[in-house]
């Protein structure tokens, strides 16, 4: 801020911040990760029956792609492009902030994925819970929690599902 203000009012000062650091925060808690033996309880056959087709779909989807459940929610039939040589969708702002720069994406759909992405395009998307993916998550949590898919203290986020394997 100092080098901003220096730069616009065309002030040539020392930086009396230069050497200054801030003390690494601490983290609240880290989040556990999912294990590749819960995505194998949760893609078993049956094991998301009692959740409605679009959580569980949504859920198929964040944990195949590494998505966050808040991206996979809002995606319009339009933005889906499951006809084409390498299947995808696309993740854009449409009216809402996304969470970082990068987040605006074209995302590769297959296996699980893709088969819950086209059981999606053909309901028109996710209109059951009008993109309001806390309603969504919360109800994914409880599930995962009653049914102990997850380990204890392992929240269903999308993106972590994926990218803490291994």
């Amino acid at each position: 801020m100092f080098k901003e203000i220096c730069r616009d009012e065309k002030l040539v000062l020392v930086n009396p911040f230069n050497d200054l650091r801030l003390r690494e925060a601490k983290t609240k808690g880290s989040r556990k990760a999912v294990t590749p033996d819960m995505i194998k309880r949760i893609l078993a056959l049956g094991a998301m029956d009692k959740v409605n087709d679009e959580a569980r779909d949504a859920v198929f989807i964040c944990l195949n792609t590494g998505c966050r459940p808040s991206e996979v929610y809002v995606v319009e039939k339009r933005h889906m492009h499951l006809t084409v040589n390498v299947p995808y969708f696309e993740i854009l702002p449409q009216g809402r902030d996304l969470k970082t720069a990068v987040s605006e994406r074209r995302v590769v759909l297959i296996w699980v994925a893709l088969e819950a992405m086209w059981r999606r395009h053909k309901a028109g998307g996710f209109p059951r819970y009008g993109g309001n993916h806390n309603s969504m998550t919360r109800l994914i949590n409880k599930f995962f929690k009653i049914t102990s898919l997850l380990m204890r203290g392992t929240r269903y986020t999308g993106c972590t599902m994926v990218l803490k394997i291994g």
